[in-house]
């Protein structure tokens, strides 16, 4: 365990997933040679690799870097698997039926289980040719058609559905004008900036002029894309706030000042921060001027978190991390109320139904009902039982923060923490000194 001379623990994130999986895919379809600085390894991120690979991108993996050298495009010849990354698919499914390629696009057991209907449908009324096996679900199927841009309000907050409409219309005849209930994450816009694509804002809506280069971007003699919108550049990706985010839950429970060093600080990311501070903790921040804003993040732990309720608004800027908050403050002993919650039952898991089992296997409280979880505590420091994460990454890293309270928690299947984090035990073990059994 590390400290500085300031007395704080010291930590440093592995490299933005999201961003990694956004840079890869945009240097794929721009023209030139992208360079792309701390990106990140993991499954979903060398699934993306794989998949802009089968694409016809050149791909140059270095000491810290990737280089991609994209623009001459080409259909695959076999599906692009996205393995368990739901990001990739949904992103996927924009750019390609965008760009006037022909793909089909398709996942592991456990994300052909996921619905995607919100980007499905909304890519439909552009004008897509776009066909599923069953259900809005994966496989799909994408064939060229020439798209033209719409105005569409978001049934959800989503920034992956976003991304991908936003990417399709960048290669549409018109304007894409797409409005949020309410803001989600931001990086596909900082994105697109970052690869000379203008993007307007307006409150809860946002806008691409399209190129109406879709079908025709295609070369019929040569079966590649022949011009793009996006542009090569040069990224740096910063650290991921949601992988520092079990560290800061941790502690919380351990009562240790620390400084996250290298992190992304985006604000349409950073809920937890929020949360955290009306509930007593202290944090104060230092943030660079870039397009991603990233930083050091010093944190102080609240001798008491206080009960705390969380809006509907504010759950796009915490979404991985709502089973983590719910975790901490059963375990801290106090009370939560977390609304609009209801997505959590669609991610890589029931993440809601996993949460509540294990906070009251932990002998503390959590109920759901009409879209409101709430959990208070305080754990039984005395519990022993085994969570299965059941291939959920984020599940795995919330159980290991409950660990912390509950010495007797044991992990089955902590190999899925891979997904976006596999040197996710070896840190947390570094930083707090204790690691629950692994199965």
């Amino acid at each position: 365990m590390s400290e500085d001379s300031g007395n704080f623990h010291l930590y440093v994130p592995p490299p933005d997933k999201s961003i990694t999986i956004r840079a890869v895919l945009l240097a794929a379809f721009a023209e030139g040679k992208t360079e792309i600085i701390n990106p990140l390894f993991c499954d979903d991120t060398e699934a993306a690799l794989d998949c802009v690979r089968a694409l016809g991108a050149e791909v140059f993996v270095r000491q810290g870097k990737i280089e991609i050298k994209g623009g001459k495009l080409h259909s695959p010849d076999k599906p692009l698997y996205c393995r368990s990354s739901g990001a990739l698919a949904r992103l996927l499914c924009g750019l390609i039926a965008g760009s006037g390629l022909e793909a089909e696009i398709d996942g592991s057991a456990q994300l052909r289980g996921r619905p995607f209907r919100y980007v499905i449908e909304p890519l439909g009324l552009m004008g897509a040719d776009i066909t599923t096996a069953e259900k809005m679900k994966l496989p799909v199927r994408i064939k060229p058609a020439a798209l033209h841009g719409i105005k569409y309000s978001m049934p959800v907050a989503s920034a992956q559905v976003k991304s991908a409409l936003l990417s399709a219309g960048v290669f549409a005849e018109g304007v894409t004008e797409i409005t949020e209930p309410y803001l989600s994450r931001t990086h596909g816009e900082n994105m697109f900036e970052m690869f000379s694509v203008p993007v307007e804002r307006s409150g809860l809506t946002v806008s691409v002029h399209g190129s109406g280069f879709s079908r025709r971007a295609v070369s019929a003699e040569t079966g590649f894309v022949q011009k793009s919108p996006f542009k090569a550049c040069h990224i740096e990706i910063p650290g991921d706030f949601s992988s520092a985010a079990p560290f800061i839950a941790g502690a919380q429970l351990l009562k240790l000042p620390l400084r996250v060093r290298k992190t992304g600080l985006n604000p349409s990311r950073t809920g937890l921060v929020n949360v955290m501070k009306r509930a007593g903790a202290y944090f104060r921040s230092n943030v660079t001027d870039s397009a991603e804003p990233c930083g050091t993040l010093d944190f102080y732990p609240a001798q008491r978190l206080d009960p705390v309720e969380v809006s509907a608004g504010e759950v796009p800027s915490l979404i991985d991390e709502i089973p983590l908050l719910a975790v901490l403050f059963a375990a801290a002993g106090c009370h939560a109320l977390f609304h609009g919650v209801e997505g959590l039952k669609v991610k890589e898991t029931d993440r809601l139904a996993a949460v509540i089992e294990i906070i009251r296997k932990a002998g503390a409280t959590a109920e759901y009902g009409n879209g409101v979880l709430s959990v208070s505590g305080p754990f039984n420091e005395k519990a022993e039982f085994v969570v299965d994460a059941a291939e959920d990454h984020r599940m795995a890293m919330a159980a290991t923060v409950a660990s912390l309270v509950c010495h007797g928690i044991k992990i089955k299947g902590p190999d899925c923490v891979r997904k976006s984090y596999p040197g996710f035990f070896d840190d947390f073990l570094s930083v707090t000194g204790i690691l629950p059994e692994l199965v």
